[in-house]
């Protein structure tokens, strides 16, 4: 062989030319396959987060509506459906969006579905069985929404010819932990409640505060804890009498209210006492005394047949009232049978509509026992009525002014004693008689929550679900202690965009 072809073979064995290439092909085909399956767990990520975006979003969209109101299933059943407008864009079918069905959800949730419940197990770890689901919305409390798995078909496994499916699927259970907010800590038990026929709308009921361990029965009123407008308890006596006193009120759960025992009648009577211009010594807070306070104004019209000291704007905690003369000054007068103690309605504690509207006029308006001329006609004389006729026509009682047959007026029925900024009507009434949202805002209204006491079985320290709310008009004030009724005139039940207008919805999302 000639020299110069043996020495090119030689130069070729120890030439290293081109032998990356070969480490290059091994490494590329390693490296593409590393990012295919990087690509592919992105893929697979985005689609799960997508998935339970979905859910999560809608669950609290259904949640919103759980206001235990007759139609909250239908409200809730048509937001999530409008919450699940998303496509999946990773998924194997990629131009479909994720619906909902109107079914509940089976065992084996095989398609886009909800569950309501009326609670979840202590123990996070506890499934959530058949036993928790509820077709009643008063009782509702969650809503779970379950995605059904979608298809996903992974790109590595495509290129090494497996073509390798998988599924997503994802669920959420909301609730909507609702407050109902501005209104007094405070319940009654409902008079009628062992005499269904009853209509307790423009009847005087005589509320009396059950004790701290005895049972609750019709005609007993009772305390609240505030939740406050975070859902944080406080449910010390002083923060109870300021929310009775406050024109704020506070917030009460709407699905677990419970019961406040511990507060004496003293601490009631100052809070409900505020509202008719009447202070006692423990009307203060950390601020000061309440009646330097625009956050404890009293009522408009606070005329009680009582008066103040002779120094009503002097300086203290305190501005008491007195006893007027019968014949100079009247309060709205009870039901005779309530007087007498002879009614037997609702327990014995709801009037019979009896009332001496006769002596109230002639003494405060000085008519002849009628409603005065301008009294709009066809109008009933009920209290509340007699309330808003003195606010709207200027008839609030002042003194000086003719009794018949004889004799002049003694008591102001303005407030007094308050030094802040003075109330002002903003509502009106007579001439339409509708009972609006700003009623709410009249200090001498009540907004409570009644429950059915000896159904429930309230006793001492208990959690329970309103049955209703109403509209009370407070009639006069708390008296001592000693004879500390509560006497107050029904109007009637808070109509659905009442309450919508008190609720505070507190969302979350409690399981995955």
């Amino acid at each position: 062989m000639p020299r110069h072809l043996l020495s090119t073979l030689a130069r070729l064995g120890r030439s290293e030319d081109g032998s990356v290439l070969i480490y290059t092909t091994v490494a590329a085909g390693v490296l593409i396959g590393i990012g295919t399956l990087a690509i592919d767990v992105g893929r697979l990520s985005t689609l799960h987060s997508q998935m339970q975006n979905a859910a999560d979003a809608a669950a609290l969209a259904g949640a919103r509506e759980l206001d235990l109101l007759p139609d909250s299933h239908a409200r809730a059943r048509a937001a999530v459906a409008q919450a699940l407008n998303n496509v999946k864009d990773f998924s194997t079918d990629a131009t479909t969006a994720i619906t909902i069905s109107t079914v509940t959800c089976a065992t084996d949730a095989a398609t886009n579905c909800i569950r309501f419940l009326d609670a979840l197990p202590s123990n996070d770890a506890d499934p959530v069985t058949a036993a928790f689901e509820t077709t009643t919305p008063q009782e509702t409390s969650f809503i779970e929404v379950r995605v059904a798995q979608t298809g996903f078909t992974a790109l590595f496994a495509g290129v090494l010819g497996d073509n390798q499916d998988s599924a997503v699927g994802a669920r959420a259970i909301a609730g909507n932990d609702s407050l109902i907010c501005e209104v007094p800590p405070m319940f009654m038990c409902n008079p009628a409640e062992l005499d269904p026929t009853l209509n307790l709308e423009g009847r005087q009921i005589q509320l009396f505060m059950q004790g701290a361990s005895g049972s609750y029965g019709p005609g007993n009123f009772g305390l609240l804890c505030p939740s406050g407008t975070e859902g944080v308890s406080n449910c010390g006596a002083k923060d109870i009498a300021a929310n009775l006193a406050s024109n704020t009120g506070t917030c009460v759960r709407r699905r677990g209210m419970t019961t406040k025992t511990g507060v004496t009648l003293q601490m009631v009577r100052t809070g409900i006492n505020a509202r008719f211009d009447w202070w006692l010594p423990q009307a203060k807070d950390d601020n000061g005394n309440w009646r330097d306070q625009d956050f404890y104004q009293p009522a408009v019209n606070i005329t009680q047949g009582r008066q103040p000291p002779n120094n009503p704007s002097g300086g203290g905690t305190k501005c008491d009232r007195n006893d007027v003369a019968a014949n100079m000054g009247s309060a709205l007068p009870r039901d005779a049978c309530i007087l007498a103690g002879t009614c037997t309605a609702g327990n014995g504690k709801v009037g019979d509509g009896n009332w001496d509207s006769n002596t109230y006029f002639r003494i405060n308006h000085g008519t002849t026992g009628t409603p005065p001329a301008d009294w709009p006609t066809g109008l009933p004389v009920t209290r509340y009525n007699v309330y808003r006729y003195e606010i709207e026509k200027n008839r609030i009682v002042t003194p000086g002014k003719a009794i018949q047959p004889s004799g002049t007026t003694q008591e102001n029925g303005n407030p007094q004693c308050f030094r802040g900024t003075p109330p002002v009507n903003d509502y009106t009434y007579l001439d339409d008689l509708v009972r609006d949202l700003r009623l709410l805002n009249d200090r001498r209204i009540l907004p409570i929550a009644m429950l059915n006491c000896v159904a429930n079985g309230v006793s001492g320290k208990t959690t329970f679900i309103p049955d209703d709310f109403l509209f009370v008009f407070m009639t006069e004030p708390m008296g001592s202690p000693s004879e500390s009724a509560l006497y107050v005139e029904v109007l009637g039940s808070l109509d659905g965009e009442s309450e919508q207008a008190l609720l505070r919805d507190v969302v979350q999302i409690y399981r995955r």
